[in-house]
C-alpha cells in the first residue's frame, strides 16, 4: 500500500490533469450533440464542463480506493474522448 502522502499527490494530479481532461472531453461531446446552435451548444458544454470539474475533484478526494478511482476516471475519459473525436464534424462529413 502507497504511503500517505503518495495517496495525496495521486490524488491531486488525478484531480488537477484527470478532472480536465475529462471536463474537456464531456465539453466537446456536448457540444456536438446539443440540438441548438454550434456557439450555443459549444457554451453550454463549457458551462456544463466547469460543475463536472468541481464533482471529479471532490469525487477524487471521496473515493477509497486509488485503484477504483484511476479505472473509473480513465474510462471515463476515454469513453468520451472517444465520442467527441466520433462526432466531431470532421468525421461526419464526407
Amino acid at each position: 500500500m502507497a504511503s500517505s502522502a503518495v495517496q495525496v499527490i495521486q490524488r491531486i494530479i488525478a484531480a488537477v490533469f484527470g478532472g480536465y481532461v475529462l471536463a474537456a472531453a464531456v465539453s466537446a461531446c456536448l457540444s456536438y450533440v446539443m440540438p441548438m446552435s454550434r456557439v450555443e451548444a459549444t457554451l453550454t458544454g463549457m458551462l456544463v464542463s466547469f460543475l463536472l470539474y468541481v464533482a471529479v475533484v471532490m469525487w477524487v478526494f471521496a473515493v477509497k480506493s486509488l485503484k477504483r478511482m484511476w479505472w473509473q476516471l480513465g474510462s471515463a475519459t476515454v469513453v468520451f474522448g472517444a465520442l467527441a473525436v466520433l462526432l466531431s464534424p470532421q468525421l461526419v462529413q464526407p
